[in-house]
């Protein structure tokens, strides 16, 4: 098992996608769209989550999607512009998870997404509105979920404690760089969870690191925390198994990361969620 995730080389987001979802961010630098954007990030967010569709998918699937708002106070510019339906297209038979999206939020930080184009949602007197529905293929849709949050709250804490399963207030004080904290954390880890827990916990730090290099996610931070927390789960299941028996349970760990290796690059890293 590698110790470091492979390195993901990110494209970096094009100025006409956001152009083509407000014709007047035309000619606009990325950058500036994405700190204002982002600057009201976990504000949308909080209204995204207080929505919901009315009526249970269809097969196939309707082009869009009839939704209710539970927001006291709804604020048009902050519903969802869309609604993605995340699913590995390696295995078409599951069905897919539905999240709501603002183009905005996600393509200015995901440089790979489909095409949003410009939309218009009118909120009606009974709180409902109507919103394309969009694919979204992933390695990885059953752990969208703590990479989704991150796009939207940005809190290194929050994300480390959906990736280590320990309380949110072990991060709260704690650097990347804080000399002996990866044994820190590793030690806690292998003496709080099984084995199997913590191999299921890799799991899901391979499925978010997977999506994220998919969707071209141009963010440091996020990579940089993917990064340490690898390094600790490693360093807890080796502390948990021993050194020969790490080599016996992990054997297919090794494959999968070699896979990776293999075919990383334009192509979504192979990921069975």
């Amino acid at each position: 098992m590698p110790r470091e995730l492979p390195p993901v080389d990110v494209q970096p987001v094009q100025p006409r996608a956001l152009a083509a979802i407000d014709p007047e961010l035309d000619g606009v630098p990325v950058a500036f769209v994405r700190q204002s954007v982002c600057a009201m990030s976990k504000e949308i967010l909080d209204m995204l989550v207080t929505c919901a569709p009315t009526s249970p998918l269809t097969n196939p699937l309707p082009r869009t999607l009839e939704c209710t708002v539970h927001h006291p106070s709804p604020e048009p510019s902050m519903l969802p512009t869309h609604y993605l339906v995340v699913y590995n297209p390696r295995t078409p038979d599951q069905p897919g998870k539905l999240f709501p999206a603002h183009s905005l939020v996600l393509a200015t930080q995901c440089a790979a997404l489909p095409s949003f184009g410009s939309t218009t949602r009118e909120l009606r007197d009974d709180d409902t509105f109507t919103v394309p529905l969009l694919g979204l293929p992933l390695p990885a849709p059953n752990h969208f979920g703590p990479l989704y949050t991150f796009l939207h709250d940005h809190s290194a804490n929050a994300l480390l404690a959906a990736l280590l399963p320990l309380p949110q207030a072990a991060f709260g004080r704690i650097s990347l760089e804080t000399n002996g904290i990866t044994g820190r954390l590793a030690q806690a880890l292998s003496d709080w969870l099984s084995l199997r827990a913590l191999l299921s916990t890799l799991k899901t730090i391979h499925g978010v690191w997977a999506n994220a290099g998919a969707l071209h996610v141009d963010n440091d931070r996020l990579w940089k925390i993917l990064g340490f927390a690898w390094r600790v789960l490693v360093a807890a299941v080796e502390r948990s198994a021993g050194p020969l028996a790490a080599d016996s349970a992990l054997s297919q760990d090794d494959y999968d990361a070699d896979a990776v290796d293999r075919e990383l690059g334009d192509n979504p890293p192979p990921y069975e969620a």
